[in-house]
């Protein structure tokens, strides 16, 4: 499979954010109270919290900051993931206005990493996985989308991140499913071994030949449960050694059989009408010759 470009890097970046900032003004809803206030959400809206406190329509939650923290810190690292970076960067969001967007799990790992410095939480049985330590596996995909396949490297990608904040197997397992999705839509979809390649759908790539038995065939542009194939002329071959020497010995006998005389024993006709005598040959004329 191709490596993922700049397109599709940005691209997922850009989407993730889309989505974040449409799911913003519902966030924590259940989905009867999604559809008895908005019934589908096919816009942005604004969002008022119980203190007053307005969110214009638009904006993105702390998900989307947290995927960028990760993906500044793979930029400044020389794509290296450091949790010691991601972490101090998290912590930097948690004292400003994304507060509000961050759970309580994540808020209180965060402010003992500041006490202790240590940005990794012990394994929990027992502990939620999230749709915010989920989202985490975005921008670990991306990195991995790029060069060869490392799996153990990518697991550990992965529960560095999850584990700045949450140690359960669910939320690691959740992470790295969505990690490892990103990472085969970024690098395309992948052409099974052995298989027949993906039907080209173009009007120009459906008039095509294709050549098959020795024989050109063109394709229809029609659709592929009612796909038909027209023959035309056969296709040039390229002339084979054999095949003017075979020409040359049928033209041979056909001149050989064109000197042979109208009747079995007589010759050509002359100007009398009458054909003369036969040649006696070889053996004839030692026959004929007297013996000395």
């Amino acid at each position: 499979m191709p490596n993922a470009n700049e397109d599709r890097f940005l691209g997922a970046l850009l989407g993730m954010a889309i989505g974040d900032a449409l799911g913003m003004p519902v966030e924590g809803w259940s989905r009867e109270r999604i559809a008895e206030r908005y019934g589908a959400l096919d816009g942005y809206h604004l969002r008022v919290f119980a203190d007053g406190t307005e969110v214009k329509a638009g904006e993105f939650t702390d998900e989307t900051e947290i995927a960028l923290c990760v993906v500044e810190s793979l930029t400044a690292n020389d794509g290296v993931l450091d949790p010691e970076n991601v972490g101090a960067r998290m912590a930097y969001l948690a004292r400003g206005e994304s507060k509000r967007w961050m759970g309580a799990d994540t808020l209180a790992a965060l402010e003992r990493a500041e006490e202790t410095l240590s940005f990794r939480v012990a394994i929990d049985e027992d502990g939620p996985a999230t749709g915010e330590v989920a989202a985490r596996g975005v921008p670990i995909g991306l990195l991995h989308a790029v060069g060869g396949f490392d799996p153990e490297r990518f697991r550990a990608d992965v529960e560095g991140v999850v584990r700045l904040s949450h140690g359960s197997p669910a939320a690691i397992a959740a992470a790295t499913a969505v990690a490892y999705g990103v990472r085969l839509a970024a690098r395309g979809r992948p052409r099974a071994s052995g298989g027949r390649p993906r039907r080209r759908t173009s009007s120009a790539a459906a008039r095509s030949p294709r050549v098959w038995g020795g024989r050109r065939r063109w394709a229809l542009p029609e659709f592929p449960s009612r796909r038909r194939w027209r023959r035309s002329a056969p296709a040039r071959r390229r002339p084979s050694r054999c095949r003017p020497r075979f020409r040359r010995r049928r033209r041979r006998r056909s001149s050989r059989r064109r000197s042979l005389p109208p009747s079995g024993l007589g010759g050509t006709p002359t100007r009398s009408g009458r054909s003369p005598a036969p040649s006696p040959g070889r053996r004839g004329a030692r026959a004929a010759s007297p013996r000395g």
